[in-house]
C-alpha cells in the first residue's frame, strides 16, 4: 500500500478509499432488498439509506432507489424463523433439542438465502480489510508528513466524541444540529488523515429486518464447519480448496453487517451464539475418554467470538454475559 500510495498519492488513495466506501453502500442496499424478497417482507420505505455523504453521527443522507423494491406476504421460511426465534426465548436458558431446531430452518434457508447472505458478507468483508490497509497507509504518511495537523485532528476529534456522550449524559448540554456542518465537514478531513475505523462506520440506515440477528446466527453456524481453528496461524482457515471462505473476511464482514443496525440486534446475536454453545456442550457425549474436550463445533465458535471482539472492539465481558468465563480458558487451553 506505501507503492500504491507513491503511484497514486494522497489524494488517489482517499478517492480509491471513497470508492471503496460506495461499493459496500451498494452491496449492503442489494442485500437488504434481497432479503425482504427472499423473505416476503414489504419493503414500502424500507430501503437502505446511503450514508456515505457523511459521518456515523451526522446529518447528510439520501434515499435509495432499493427502497422501491417490494416483497410480498411473509413466505414460509419467514414463519419458520419465527417459531424457531420463539423456541429459542430466552436465550439464557437452553430450550429441547436446539441442535435440531437449528438444522431444520438452517436447512430451509440453505438454498433461498445463504447465498444471498454469503455473496454480501465476503465481498464486504474484503473491501473493509483493504479500506484498513488504506487507513493505516493514510494514517502513518499524515502523522510523518503533516505531524501538526494530525495532532490538531485527534486533539479535536476527542473533544467533539467528549462533548457528544456529555450530550447524551445529560440532553441539556449543546448538540451539533443537522443543519450544523460541523461533523460533516470534519469526518472529510479525519477520514483524509487515516484517523478513523471502517469497521465501526454506518454506511447505510435501514429499518428493522425482521429476525435479522437470528438469520446471521443461523448462516455463521452453517458456515463455521467449513473451516477450521489452526493453531499456527491462529485464526480460521478454510477447510476445503473449493469453499470461497476465509477466516477474518468472514468476521469483518459479519461486523459491518450488524454495525449498520441498531446494537441490540448485536447483543441478540451474540446472546444466540452464547446459547449455541451452551446447548452444544450440554449434547456432547459424556462417556467418553475425551468428554473434557470441547467439540470442535464449539472451538470454532470460540474462535470467532475472540475474532469478533477484537475487530469489533466489543469487551470480552459483554460476551461472558452470555457464556462462562471459564469456557474461553478451556478452549485456550485445548486449542
Amino acid at each position: 500500500f506505501s507503492n500504491l500510495q507513491k503511484a497514486v498519492g494522497t489524494f488517489g488513495l482517499v478517492g480509491l478509499d471513497r470508492l471503496f466506501c460506495f461499493m459496500i453502500v451498494r452491496e449492503l442496499q442489494r442485500f437488504t432488498t434481497q432479503y425482504r424478497r427472499i423473505l416476503g417482507l414489504g419493503g414500502g420505505g424500507g430501503g437502505a439509506r446511503d450514508r456515505t455523504g457523511s459521518n456515523a453521527s451526522g446529518g447528510r443522507s439520501r434515499v435509495s432507489a432499493a427502497g422501491a423494491a417490494g416483497g410480498g406476504a411473509p413466505n414460509a421460511l419467514h414463519g419458520a424463523l419465527k417459531e424457531l426465534s420463539k423456541a429459542l426465548e430466552p436465550t439464557a436458558s437452553i430450550p429441547s433439542n436446539p441442535l435440531k431446531l437449528y438444522a431444520g430452518v438452517s436447512g430451509k434457508a440453505a438454498k433461498q438465502l445463504w447465498p444471498t447472505v454469503l455473496e454480501a458478507v465476503l465481498r464486504i468483508g474484503q473491501i473493509q480489510l483493504v479500506r484498513i490497509q488504506i487507513n493505516h497507509e493514510l494514517n502513518f504518511s499524515c502523522q510523518l508528513d503533516s505531524n501538526h495537523l494530525f495532532s490538531e485532528l485527534s486533539a479535536m476529534n476527542k473533544a467533539l466524541l467528549n462533548d457528544i456522550e456529555a450530550h447524551y449524559a445529560n440532553f441539556n448540554l449543546p448538540y451539533p444540529g443537522e443543519d450544523n456542518p460541523l461533523l460533516y465537514e470534519f469526518g472529510g478531513y479525519l477520514e483524509s488523515a487515516g484517523i478513523a475505523n471502517p469497521l465501526q462506520k454506518i454506511y447505510v440506515t435501514t429499518e428493522k429486518l425482521d429476525d435479522f440477528p437470528l438469520v446471521v446466527f443461523l448462516w455463521v453456524t452453517s458456515q463455521l464447519p467449513k473451516l477450521s481453528y489452526d493453531q499456527h496461524v491462529g485464526s480460521l482457515i478454510c477447510r476445503g480448496k473449493n469453499d470461497p471462505l476465509d477466516g477474518t473476511p468472514f468476521v469483518t464482514g459479519v461486523i459491518s453487517l450488524l454495525k449498520q443496525f441498531h446494537s441490540s440486534h448485536t447483543v441478540a446475536f451474540l446472546a444466540y451464539l452464547g446459547q449455541f454453545v451452551r446447548a452444544s456442550i450440554n449434547a456432547a457425549p459424556r462417556d467418553s475418554a475425551k468428554q473434557q474436550e470441547l467439540p470442535p463445533e464449539v472451538i470454532n465458535v470460540l474462535v470467532f467470538l475472540e475474532e469478533f471482539c477484537k475487530y469489533s472492539n466489543i469487551p470480552r465481558v459483554q460476551v461472558e454475559a452470555h457464556l462462562p468465563s471459564y469456557v474461553f480458558a478451556q478452549f485456550r487451553h485445548t486449542a
